[in-house]
């Protein structure tokens, strides 16, 4: 997350409603890589580039995660439903999830058949981060800029593979990732603006899982005040008797905090984030219902801002 609100408002914006690339010519490059995981990704591909990958259900995804909004975290996304039209990331188990409920992560949620981020509820395409098939020199748009992959070794679990990385610029900052044939998946994720990472991830591990865990979002609200006049979009959330938690995630900037109150029947102490420096958390509270309050104080400068998701968890085995 970056160090002030606006720029997360903004570069969200920056990165949402792509358009559709198209293939150009170029010369095929392929893995034939180190590392290769029997029944996942893709052999050397043939002269027409990488094909989208085929991922078996059940397979688990470890990500690395770094940076201003997420922490260290240790992040699993499994491949709990398959289709002609895609996949579903889910969380290996509900604490995969917190920031990703609030903040769209691309390496969990539903994605179509090129691993592409979708809209949960309409399915269209959030970001063109891939376009199969893959080649040495390919470029497509992504928002109002071009995106190019360059044949590389890239870092897989265990070493580096023959892979592509692809990098976004949007003027402050830019995007980089990098995918890899033999795993058939993101491997590396990073954000940087003006030489600080806000969000990195790094593929640690690939195995199997025996279940899942999504959610469906009931309700959503967010307060926060943050310098430039974004104002507090509300100060409570109602949940609902049928959620099961209420999602947290909460920054400020040194000084500012963040305060959640629970309905006097839950008989539990407030949530509260205090930032001595600038941090970002999150946080899965129990789903109580009633009226849950919102708080946030910064200093004139700063920011202070909470998002609240509530949510029923949804739960599979494969």
């Amino acid at each position: 997350m970056q160090p002030k609100l606006w720029l997360v408002i903004l570069s969200l914006l920056l990165l949402a409603g792509c358009l559709t690339g198209q293939a150009g010519p170029g010369p095929a490059e392929g893995p034939d890589a180190p590392g290769a995981r029997v029944g996942q990704g893709q052999d050397a591909p043939d002269a027409s580039g990488v094909p989208a990958p085929t991922l078996r259900p059940g397979t688990a995804f470890t990500f690395a995660t770094a940076g201003l909004q997420d922490g260290e975290e240790e992040v699993t996304a499994v491949v709990a439903r398959s289709g002609p039209d895609g996949y579903l990331l889910a969380g290996a188990d509900q604490g995969d999830l917190a920031t990703g409920i609030a903040f769209s992560r691309w390496w969990l949620g539903p994605v179509d058949a090129h691993l592409n981020p979708q809209h949960p509820e309409t399915g269209e395409r959030m970001d063109h981060i891939l376009s199969f098939p893959l080649y040495n020199g390919k470029t497509w748009p992504l928002g109002n800029h071009n995106v190019t992959a360059r044949a590389a070794p890239v870092p897989v679990p265990g070493g580096l593979a023959e892979g592509f990385e692809m990098r976004w610029g949007y003027g402050r900052g830019n995007l980089t990732w990098t995918y890899a044939p033999s795993i058939g998946y993101l491997t590396t994720y990073q954000w940087e603006e003006k030489g600080t990472v806000l969000e990195a991830a790094r593929l640690t591990d690939v195995g199997q899982a025996s279940a899942w865990t999504w959610y469906e979002e009931l309700r959503r609200t967010a307060s926060g005040l943050a310098p430039g006049g974004i104002p507090a979009h509300a100060n409570a959330i109602q949940l609902p008797s049928r959620a099961d938690a209420l999602v947290v995630v909460a920054g400020a900037s040194q000084g500012g905090q963040v305060v959640v109150s629970p309905p006097a029947t839950a008989g539990q102490a407030p949530w509260t984030h205090t930032a001595r420096e600038e941090a970002w958390t999150s946080a899965v509270l129990p789903g109580v219902e009633g009226r849950w309050n919102l708080g946030s104080a910064s200093p004139p400068d700063g920011y202070a801002y909470v998002e609240l998701v509530a949510v029923d968890w949804i739960r599979g085995s494969i």
